[in-house]
């Protein structure tokens, strides 16, 4: 891991830091839902995923996925919209 980033991100070292990250997602989207501003509104649309590995790429395709889910947390969360949405994934060419 790389500690400096430690003040700025959630790892997912166990169940419940995964826990702790799902609910910060899912805060995100309630945000979002409540953001009169456009701009502002994108920017809790817009996920980091720091890691290249198979936890970092499980996070993103669980973002897409909901992102895409019209039939669950989009219909509850229907402003936002799904083509707001956007995940970024980074992973470190050196350790």
């Amino acid at each position: 891991g790389h500690d400096e980033w430690r003040p700025f991100a959630l790892a997912i070292k166990s169940g419940e830091s995964a826990l702790a990250v799902r609910r910060r997602i899912f805060t995100a989207f309630e945000a979002a839902e409540l953001e009169q501003v456009s701009t502002k509104r994108e920017a809790w649309l817009n996920f980091v995923i720091v890691g290249g590995g198979p936890t970092g790429i499980e996070m993103a395709g669980q973002i897409a996925e909901l992102a895409r889910d019209a039939s669950g947390v989009l219909r509850l969360y229907f402003r936002a919209g799904k083509s707001s949405v956007c995940w970024h994934t980074s992973m470190s060419l050196h350790g």
